[in-house]
């Protein structure tokens, strides 16, 4: 495995994780803790999975930022870095994907309107509108 430079001013990617690992030893650790071994269980389970969607945002922060700083660094004339932005629902639980790319310069105009909902495309007719939330997101 390949080790890098960090920059030391650069925010740490696993911040969060590191933060609930702490919170859930805390909460193991608590020593008015009365719980059985199924509520001790459920509870691990529980802040378990939080801690993993939360590490795997940090990496997918990580490598979002790796990718467009190495795009920014000398892009060919008239190009520039564009960045777009998801919600994935993963096994972890839901995760913005950020991704960056090359594009050719261009004006667009702006035009308001309100943002669609997006659909599965493999859902038809009423399965597909009882499938969509009413706010129209997948991802909380």
């Amino acid at each position: 495995m390949e080790s890098t430079a960090r920059n030391p001013t650069a925010r740490d990617p696993y911040e969060k994780a590191h933060a609930l690992f702490g919170e859930m030893t805390a909460w193991l650790d608590a020593p008015a803790h009365d719980a059985d071994h199924t509520e001790i269980e459920t509870g691990l389970r529980e802040r378990g999975a939080e801690i993993l969607r939360a590490s795997y945002q940090g990496h997918l922060d990580q490598r979002f930022e790796r990718e467009r700083d190495a795009l920014r660094m000398a892009p060919p004339a008239g190009m520039e870095v564009r960045t777009r932005k998801r919600d994935l629902m993963t096994l972890f639980g839901c995760v913005r994907v950020r991704r960056a790319a090359l594009s050719a310069h261009r004006v667009r105009p702006r035009v308001a309107s309100a943002p669609r909902a997006r659909r599965d495309p493999r859902l038809r007719g009423a399965a597909r509108n009882a499938a969509m939330p009413a706010d129209g997101r997948l991802c909380g």
